[in-house]
C-alpha cells in the first residue's frame, strides 16, 4: 500500500507498507471465501526508508 502522511510541520511523507501473507480458503458448494490471514511480514518505509520490520514469530 502507497499512501502519504502529513507531518504536523505540514510537510508530507510518502509511506509504503508491504505485508507477506498466508492466506487460508476453504470452499463452500462452488464459492471459495477466505477464512483467516496470517501476516508473516510487514515493512513500513516512509520517504524511501526503512523505519520498521516486523517478523512472525
Amino acid at each position: 500500500m502507497k499512501t502519504f502522511r502529513t507531518a504536523a510541520d505540514v510537510t508530507q511523507h510518502n509511506v509504503e507498507l508491504v505485508a507477506l501473507s498466508t492466506d487460508f480458503w476453504i470452499k463452500t458448494a462452488d464459492v471459495w471465501l477466505i477464512e483467516r490471514t496470517v501476516t508473516d511480514e510487514l515493512s513500513y518505509f516512509q520517504d524511501g526508508q526503512l523505519v520498521a520490520h516486523k517478523l512472525k514469530q
